[in-house]
């Protein structure tokens, strides 16, 4: 029995001369687990920065002028829904809890346990980031990606649309009678637009180099020429879902306004916002 115990015992000998195995340091073994939980956290950070920028998207969407700029809530949703933002939120989930079940003791985690450590971990570190605002820079990202435009461009695609008579962009000048507003749109293009129809506090707003929205129509006797209704800040930043419209709310809609801008079905919805706020 001793002898058979040296045989096998000089036979492992062998062995790992034959392979030349060698002992691996404990650092190493150190190192890897370090990596993967340092893998982890950067699954965290990445997942925190996709927070932070689904929470800009959804709070810069236009909720209160959604009926003015959708024909449906539905439409509407499905165009601000940030697919990217939590697809990206998702895989960094994912790769967070590959990295956790690799570490040393990475096996005693259950399933869930790890998912919901890293959507709470990602949702802290997303609301902290959003606040330090800084999240429309991680949105601006996107906007190489031609499937997934920040929600800015989004917001400018759906103003700058003589079509449904929205437009948007930045004040170039009015003429001395106030008659004719010269608009740089946010896609290049200038144009020219009629204010006969605005009310005096409109024009408060319309000062050069000052960013705006237009709420109008083609003219009912020259199709060619579009008719400002009314004019709203362009208002970029953050605000609470459904506020109530800025520069607005005191505004009184004149029963007896004329023409052009009680045809316009955006317009219609925008006093039926002022009507109920």
């Amino acid at each position: 029995m001793e002898n058979q115990e040296k045989t096998t015992a000089e036979k492992i000998i062998q062995k790992i001369e034959q392979d030349k195995v060698a002992p691996i340091a404990k650092w190493h073994f150190v190192l890897k687990n370090s990596s993967f939980w340092a893998l982890w956290l950067l699954s965290v950070v990445l997942g925190s920065c996709a927070v932070a920028a689904t929470i800009f998207v959804f709070l810069n969407s236009g909720w209160t002028f959604r009926s003015v700029t959708h024909d449906s809530f539905f439409k509407f949703i499905l165009d601000v829904i940030p697919f990217f933002w939590i697809i990206s939120l998702g895989l960094m989930i994912v790769f967070g809890y590959f990295n956790i079940r690799h570490t040393k003791k990475g096996y005693r985690f259950s399933f869930y346990l790890i998912i919901i450590l890293s959507v709470v971990a990602s949702f802290i570190g997303g609301t902290l980031i959003y606040a330090a605002g800084i999240a429309k820079n991680i949105d601006n990202i996107r906007r190489p990606i031609p499937f997934a435009k920040p929600i800015m461009s989004v917001r400018e695609d759906r103003w700058v649309n003589p079509g449904a008579g929205l437009l948007a962009g930045t004040v170039e000048s009015l003429d001395e009678d106030n008659q004719i507003l010269s608009l740089k749109l946010f896609k290049g293009e200038e144009i020219e637009i009629s204010t006969k129809e605005l009310r005096e506090e409109d024009f408060d707003l319309i000062e050069e180099g000052q960013q705006i929205r237009i709420i109008g129509g083609p003219d009912i006797s020259d199709k060619d020429i579009f008719v400002a209704c009314t004019v709203l800040p362009w208002d970029i930043q953050s605000q609470p879902i459904n506020p109530k419209p800025k520069n607005t709310i005191e505004r009184k809609i004149n029963p007896d306004r004329i023409n052009t801008c009680e045809g316009v079905r955006p317009y219609k919805k925008y006093r039926e916002i002022l009507i109920t706020n």
